[in-house]
C-alpha cells in the first residue's frame, strides 16, 4: 500500500512538469504491467488529482474554492435565484444540485417557506451547503455517495443510483459554461454525469448560470441547449447573445438589477 501511494506522489510530480502521461509510459516509468498502471490511473482520478483521457491521464490545476466562487457574482446569483424560486409550487419534489449559484437557490427557497409563500415541498440535493440552509424549514432528503470537500457535496455510483430510482417536478442546475452549440457544459465528469441523469429525471430542467458562462466552454456537455426547460441568467448578458437564443426558441430569462 505505502508503495502505491509514494508511486501516486512521485506521478503526480512527474504529471506537474509534462501535463500528460500516456499508460505505457507509466509502465515503464515504475516497470510495471499496462493493468496495473491503468488501474494507478483509476485510482488518481477517483481522487480527483487527474484527468483521465484515452490511453492515459492529464494534469489538472484543482484551485476550487466554494468559498471563493461564492463570492463571486454575489449579487447576480442572489437575484437569478430569486426570480428561478418563482417557479416553484407547493407539494412539488425538487432537487438543488451542488454549486454556488443554486446555493442562492436554497436560499430563496427557505425565505419562501418562511414566509408562508410554499408549503410541503419535498427537496432533494447531493449538497451539504443547501441541506443546512433548508433542513430547518422543510423536509430535506441528502443524496449520499462519495464526499468531495473542496465543494462539500456527494458524487459517484451510489449518488446516480439514487437518482436514478426518483422522479422530480423540477431540477435546479448549474454550469461551468452554457454555449448555443455545445450545450450546458461542465469541467466535473462526475457531476456531468449525475446532472444528466437529473434531466433526464426531471419533468422540468432549469439552468442556473451567470452572463460570463456563456462566454466560454468548458469539458463535457451534460445536456442540449434545448433539453433545459429554462435558463436564468443576469442581465449582463449582451444584446447580441440574448438574441440568438431567442431565436432559436430557447427559453433565456434575463434578470435585471
Amino acid at each position: 500500500m505505502r508503495n502505491t501511494e509514494i508511486r501516486k506522489d512521485h506521478l503526480m510530480e512527474q504529471l506537474e512538469t509534462k501535463k500528460k502521461l500516456f499508460v505505457s509510459d507509466i509502465a515503464e516509468i515504475y516497470d510495471v504491467s499496462l493493468p496495473t498502471a491503468r488501474r494507478l490511473c483509476v485510482q488518481l482520478e477517483k481522487e480527483h488529482r487527474v484527468m483521465r483521457f484515452h490511453g492515459g491521464i492529464r494534469y489538472v490545476k484543482r484551485d476550487y474554492s466554494f468559498e471563493t466562487l461564492d463570492a463571486k457574482y454575489y449579487a447576480e446569483k442572489e437575484r437569478i435565484a430569486r426570480k428561478a424560486c418563482e417557479l416553484v409550487k407547493n407539494n412539488q419534489n425538487i432537487f438543488l444540485e451542488s454549486g454556488t449559484t443554486v446555493k442562492h437557490m436554497a436560499l430563496a427557497l427557505a425565505d419562501r417557506v418562511k414566509k408562508a409563500e410554499l408549503s410541503y415541498i419535498s427537496v432533494f440535493t447531493n449538497s451539504l451547503v443547501n441541506l443546512e440552509i433548508l433542513e430547518p424549514v422543510c423536509r430535506v432528503t441528502l443524496i449520499g455517495g462519495i464526499y468531495r470537500p473542496e465543494s462539500r457535496d456527494f458524487c459517484g455510483l451510489l449518488c446516480e443510483k439514487m437518482i436514478q430510482t426518483l422522479r422530480f417536478d423540477i431540477c435546479f442546475l448549474g454550469a461551468d459554461a452554457v454555449n448555443i452549440n455545445e450545450g450546458i457544459m461542465g469541467m466535473d465528469i462526475e457531476s456531468a454525469r449525475y446532472n444528466e441523469l437529473l434531466v433526464e429525471r426531471s419533468n422540468q430542467s432549469v439552468i442556473l448560470a451567470v452572463s460570463e458562462k456563456f462566454l466560454t466552454h468548458s469539458l463535457i456537455s451534460y445536456c442540449s441547449i434545448h433539453a433545459a426547460s429554462a435558463i436564468y441568467t443576469d442581465s449582463g448578458l449582451s444584446k447580441e447573445i440574448f438574441s440568438m437564443y431567442q431565436e432559436a426558441g430557447i427559453n433565456l430569462i434575463c434578470v435585471d438589477p
